[in-house]
């Protein structure tokens, strides 16, 4: 029986193929979250779509930039005009907050809840 040596760069593109792969699905996550507001149970969805995050809420569904991850959270940010944005999505605990600030209006609310985490 005849055993043929596998090349270092087959065995390098096989690495870096599975490494691009599975790092595709880890990029692809769903942040299903619940928040309470004026005694009110509200949904809130955080998908990750490239290096943006699709915010959705009853109220709109807008993008945001991820600011800063590392391996315990995720920070994004948005803004518009006159209205400020934050989120912080905790990997420790699965649980998400949110600052928005209106200098257009007196209205600013801070919010958080749980989530439940999953890849797409």
């Amino acid at each position: 029986m005849i055993i043929k040596k596998q090349s270092n760069n087959s065995i390098l593109f096989t690495f870096f193929t599975f490494v691009l792969i599975t790092s595709q699905n880890v990029l692809s996550e769903r942040w299903s979250c619940s928040y309470e507001i004026s005694g009110e149970s509200k949904p809130a969805v955080f998908v990750r779509k490239d290096d943006t995050f699709l915010v959705s809420s009853i109220y709109n569904s807008m993008p945001y930039e991820i600011i800063k991850e590392n391996f315990k959270f995720i920070h994004l940010y948005r803004n518009d005009e006159l209205k400020y944005y934050a989120v912080m999505l905790n990997k420790e605990n699965n649980r998400f907050a949110m600052i928005y600030l209106d200098a257009a209006e007196d209205s600013s609310a801070k919010i958080s809840g749980n989530c439940i985490v999953s890849n797409e």
